[in-house]
């Protein structure tokens, strides 16, 4: 059977009406008003008027070397401030090892003006990158270089 323009457009025409007639019901009923539905109240809160907006937190970590080249097993002062976080915050100084960020033993504390100092010997050569993280928020990375 040849299938031309013509009869396409006619067979989608009837496709169509024939699904509107189908839905026009349906519709109907959809938009009707329904006394066994009852209308949805509205609650007032009396201690809090307006919805709570998250807090963002605006924590930062700076981070600086006394070094930015050193031999293999000599130990690097990583110094830097805080904002943001309590005193007493537990800081941890991670190493990229080329695919993800790992945490080394050496560890600090947010000190009393929101500053810390970080000591640790670094054991793997060429150029590495480190930072400082608390968990949640990480400090710019730098680099040293290990020969």
């Amino acid at each position: 059977m040849k299938s031309s323009l013509r009869t396409r457009s006619s067979r989608a025409v009837v496709v169509a009406v024939a699904s509107a007639a189908l839905l026009a019901p349906a519709a109907s009923v959809a938009f009707a008003d329904d006394a066994s539905v009852p209308a949805p109240s509205v609650t007032k809160q009396a201690d809090n008027p307006e919805p709570k907006t998250p807090q963002i937190s605006m924590a930062t970590i700076a981070i600086k070397t006394d070094k930015a080249e050193v031999r293999y097993g000599e130990a690097v002062t990583f110094t830097g401030r805080t904002t943001g976080l309590k005193t007493g915050s537990d800081l941890v100084l991670q190493r990229h090892d080329g695919a993800r960020w790992v945490d080394l033993k050496d560890r600090a504390i947010v000190k009393e003006g929101d500053s810390y100092t970080l000591i640790s010997k670094l054991t793997e050569k060429g150029n590495q990158r480190y930072r400082v993280s608390d968990g949640k928020i990480y400090s710019p990375e730098v680099t040293v270089y290990v020969k």
